[in-house]
């Protein structure tokens, strides 16, 4: 019929976005079948690509389970374009999922190996048989329990105290202590009738009351002390910290210590250019300001002339704006990278909890107002902590990276460069990066161009090694927000001034001021726990560079804080800070309660 033909004939047309002219162009048809070597390299650089976006809010997701965000992504790339957009994501999910199967798995192989060799040759183990094995973050949160009314806190009835010889809260690090001589046994002389022999019955109650009591102080001292040097042997002898700060302190502490221990392990990048068609070029990355996070905006909030963002009550002192580019950020050195993940999960990842929603969201909302910010926080614009708060997200990742061998001077742009598309049906690599870059019109292939397309699982990666691809794809999602946040941190650091990338990819310190461009989440953090004079023996693990630094150069008088060098000039008021807080948590719980009733009422 003619309507058909109708809705036929316009079924075929499509709009380029640059430009307003209707191409008359059947739109490429959709290949299935597992994907080549070539789409796989290509899959995993375009979500590289969505991780590290200047249009992305540092802090928020990168929206890998939205279809639609990702079809727009993976539209740029001429290898994906004919590619059901679900079946790229799927890919996706299959391979982070497999990483995080493989990280578990070998984590448990570890701990199940320690624990055995542990137990050898020790009878009181046979008692915790209910533990196939104890990891180390099981381990923190057991010893930091109080102690029960009666037994350990180890779930043992037979002791009391967790120095007893049969107590396997330390059991890993006991063989460790000097022995030392302990105090007298209480016990004894409670049980010691010839003591209490020359008193009558209710003087030896008395008498045993007043020894029993004794006998549980002086066990609570033996206990203390035992800790303590259990705790020193865990921090200095093995730098596994007791206490964990905040992600943003054990990031800058892993940067300083690796600069400075690993100088001669990273090498002058290999930079390339061969994806800049996933690029967007000459992106300042303080143009994400002026981006809305939300892109459903009610026409009523759109109207009302008295929404202030909430950045706007930060002090002006905390807004800096920080000309970095975009490009500049992403030659971050992968094997750096690797080993901030090993680092971080090795001395803290037992211990580190995710933050709440709402703590994760404050500190980006700093951040924010640091930089000099002015998006605009309307309801949809609290970023909720991707990863799941009160895990241990950086638990396991030092078991997936242990055997891994990363090239000294490989960034992100280099590690899936031309060996990736190095021979696709004969196809010219010169023809293929114009290929690639002309693709982001988004306008569908001409049929000449399908030889190009097309893909040849066996032959289209003769010189790409797949090694290559699978690592990207375990840093890409090792880094991501949904995984760690290590991307966000250094790049909320490096954007604040705090750090800087040199020419090995590798983060430092910015100069001699850095210290001065850290925000006040910081600050306190460092104040109430890790700084020298309140950790003194720096349980936290902390790097001394970075104690020592910030304790030195900054002051804090009734909460307001100001550089020692000019004391009167006051950067972060407390009064100030304060108010903004309790206004974003007010504006944070109004968003949770209007979706909450829409989810219930529908309106």
């Amino acid at each position: 019929s003619s309507s058909s033909r109708l809705v036929q004939s316009s079924s075929t047309l499509s709009v380029s976005p640059s430009s307003s002219v209707t191409n008359s162009v059947a739109p490429p048809l959709l290949i299935k079948g597992d994907l080549s070597k070539a789409e796989i390299a290509d899959l995993v650089w375009t979500m590289v690509e969505r991780l590290k976006h200047p249009m992305r809010p540092l802090g928020f997701t990168t929206a890998i389970s939205n279809v639609d965000v990702l079809s727009e992504c993976f539209r740029k790339s001429p290898l994906l374009v004919r590619r059901d957009p679900s079946t790229l994501q799927n890919k996706w999910f299959q391979t982070i999922n497999t990483i995080n199967v493989r990280a578990d798995a070998a984590a448990r192989d570890v701990w199940k190996k320690e624990w055995k060799e542990e137990s050898l040759g020790k009878d009181h183990y046979k008692e915790f048989t209910k533990y196939s094995y104890l990891t180390d973050a099981r381990r923190s949160e057991l010893r930091a329990l109080p102690r029960p009314n009666k037994g350990c806190k180890c779930g043992s009835s037979n002791h009391d105290f967790v120095h007893d010889p049969n107590c396997v809260l330390y059991g890993n690090i006991r063989h460790l202590l000097q022995q030392t001589s302990s105090t007298r046994n209480m016990t004894s002389l409670i049980k010691n009738k010839n003591l209490l022999k020359p008193f009558n019955a209710v003087e030896a109650a008395a008498l045993r009351a007043e020894l029993r009591k004794k006998s549980e102080r002086e066990s609570e001292e033996e206990e203390a002390r035992f800790v303590n040097e259990m705790e020193k042997i865990q921090t200095q002898q093995f730098h596994k910290a007791v206490f964990a700060p905040s992600l943003t302190a054990m990031v800058l502490s892993a940067v300083v210590s690796l600069s400075n221990a690993k100088q001669s392990e990273y090498g002058t990048l290999v930079l390339d250019n061969n994806h800049d068609h996933l690029n967007d070029e000459n992106i300042n990355i303080n143009k994400v300001s002026d981006v809305t996070v939300s892109a459903e905006v009610s026409s009523d909030e759109e109207d009302d002339d008295d929404d202030v963002p909430l950045v706007a009550l930060a002090p002006a002192t905390k807004k800096r704006k920080v000309d970095t580019k975009e490009g500049k950020e992403s030659q971050l050195n992968v094997k750096f990278m690797a080993d901030m993940l090993k680092h971080i999960s090795h001395t803290w990842g037992h211990v580190f909890k995710e933050p709440s929603h709402s703590d994760h969201s404050w500190r980006w909302e700093v951040f924010r107002g640091q930089v000099g910010s002015s998006t605009s926080l309307d309801t949809e614009a609290f970023s909720k902590n991707p990863r799941r708060p009160g895990s241990y997200s950086y638990e396991t990742i030092k078991f997936c990276l242990k055997d891994k061998d990363f090239a000294p001077n490989m960034s992100f742009t280099s590690l899936l460069s031309s060996p990736i598309i190095s021979s696709l049906n004969g196809t010219k690599l010169e023809d293929i990066r114009t290929l690639k870059k002309n693709a982001s019109s988004l306008a569908p292939l001409k049929s000449q161009d399908s030889k190009v397309i097309k893909v040849d699982s066996a032959n289209d990666m003769t010189k790409c090694k797949d090694m290559q691809v699978e690592d990207l794809a375990l840093i890409a999602h090792l880094v991501s927000p949904e995984k760690s946040g290590l991307y966000d941190e250094l790049m909320a650091m490096i954007r604040s001034g705090v750090l800087k990338i040199d020419n090995r990819g590798v983060a430092i310190l910015n100069g001699d001021d850095w210290y001065s461009k850290v925000d006040v989440l910081l600050l306190n953090d460092m104040f109430h726990q890790w700084s020298p004079s309140v950790d003194t023996e720096n349980k936290f693990c902390m790097d001394e560079h970075v104690r020592r630094a910030l304790q030195t150069n900054w002051e804090c008088v009734d909460g307001d804080w100001a550089l020692t060098s000019d004391p009167f000039d006051i950067i972060h008021h407390d009064e100030e800070y304060e108010e903004w807080r309790r206004s974003f948590e007010n504006t944070n719980q109004a968003q949770e309660d209007s979706i909450e009733g829409i989810g219930k009422f529908g309106f």
